[in-house]
């Protein structure tokens, strides 16, 4: 458990980041009457891009990520 509090505390800006860019796309999305479920699609798109942009060297293809 002191591990993971320790990475989220690292790790505390990019994942403010990930929330806030999710959350501004999940309600946006909703204001434009999507269901929930379509709008969650749409808020992981922002910190998803914004992973891969920030690591290069991580897998690009959907089968490499979930490996």
């Amino acid at each position: 458990m002191g591990r993971l509090m320790a990475l989220l505390a690292d790790n505390a800006a990019n994942l403010l980041f990930a929330f806030a860019a999710f959350l501004i796309v999940y309600l946006i999305a909703r204001l434009l009457n999507a269901s929930p479920l379509v709008a969650m699609c749409f808020g992981v798109l922002p910190p998803l891009v914004a992973y891969i942009l920030r690591h290069p060297d991580s897998p690009t293809s959907l089968l490499a990520l979930l490996n």
